[in-house]
């Protein structure tokens, strides 16, 4: 992150890093596990999300940043509900992602 001041201008992949350490902690927290395939979906779902922040020239509004964490972290939330009453309900995969997505999006900036 850069300061100008009293606006901070995030890179890219300081704001993909940010992102994909809340999803980290959230799953850590409540001991769920992330399927391999599924990782690679979430992080291109947070990729998409960090190209509509920049393209909206919102790097360095701390607002929408942190609205946009606060939604992928409900969207998280979201696929854990739904991997509950999954056969594997301490694992993210590929059906939970589509699940939450069916029921979530438009999640801005993701999707």
């Amino acid at each position: 992150m850069t300061t100008y001041g009293q606006t901070q201008c995030w890179s890219p992949s300081e704001i993909d890093q940010r992102f994909w350490l809340a999803v980290k902690r959230e799953t850590a927290r409540r001991s769920f596990t992330i399927e391999p395939h599924c990782e690679d979906i979430l992080r291109s779902f947070i990729g998409q999300g960090v190209t509509n922040l920049l393209n909206r020239g919102l790097q360095s509004d701390a607002f929408e940043i942190d609205l946009a964490e606060s939604l992928l972290v409900a969207f998280i939330i979201k696929m854990m509900i739904e991997a509950r009453d999954s056969s594997t309900p301490f694992e993210l995969h590929e059906l939970t992602f589509a699940r939450a997505s069916s029921f979530l999006c438009p999640c801005w900036p993701f999707c």
